[in-house]
């Protein structure tokens, strides 16, 4: 089906496909601007290459830590910046970013440094097509939940909050918890791009 040449070309384009995914929701449904995104998701995925790494962790088990470090991190970060919106949010989100990246990326211990830190695939993932494989179910699978997440009472909710939130708010929404709750789901669907 693919050319060898091909395969990891594509397995990229799905993993950045994968990303796109990730930010979607927080800018199309809820309206906002995060700029420090990719600061969460790497902070999962340096999390999941550490474990497989330094502990020898097996792939699923360190990526699904990773999606709960990257969770946590999107909470925290979230239950702070959100309360914010516009230009302020995109601020304090860039300055996360830019944090991370002259602090905690910046540490071998963390990160591997410049380097980034090395893991060995995994056997099941070892071709090029395999890994093209997962990446494209990743995406199926974000997308999917992306279209579900509007037939939601959540999906719901951050429509009405993105229009209106005064509004939303009259009618019982809870605009933090909303906004929250996307950002996180779709920072960890991030986490499976900074798994690779």
């Amino acid at each position: 089906f693919l050319a060898p040449s091909w395969q990891l070309v594509w397995a990229f384009g799905a993993i950045y496909a994968l990303v796109g995914l990730s930010l979607k929701p927080v800018v199309a449904r809820l309206g906002q601007v995060s700029l420090g995104h990719q600061a969460v998701v790497a902070i999962g995925g340096f999390s999941a290459a550490t474990l497989m790494a330094r502990h020898n962790v097996p792939f699923i088990p360190a990526a699904l830590a990773g999606m709960l470090a990257g969770g946590a991190v999107a909470a925290l970060l979230g239950g702070i910046a959100l309360r914010l919106r516009g230009l302020h949010l995109a601020l304090v989100t860039l300055t996360f970013g830019l944090t991370m990246s002259a602090s905690l990326f910046a540490l071998r211990a963390f990160s591997g440094g410049g380097e980034g830190t090395m893991v060995s695939r995994p056997a099941w993932l070892e071709s090029n097509y395999a890994v093209y494989l997962l990446a494209l179910a990743a995406v199926m699978a974000a997308w999917w939940i992306d279209r579900q997440l509007e037939l939601t009472k959540l999906g719901r909710a951050a429509d009405a909050v993105r229009q209106d939130m005064a509004v939303a708010q009259t009618f019982g929404v809870n605009p933090l918890a909303s906004m929250l709750a996307v950002f996180i789901m779709y920072v960890v669907l991030g986490i499976l791009y900074e798994s690779y």
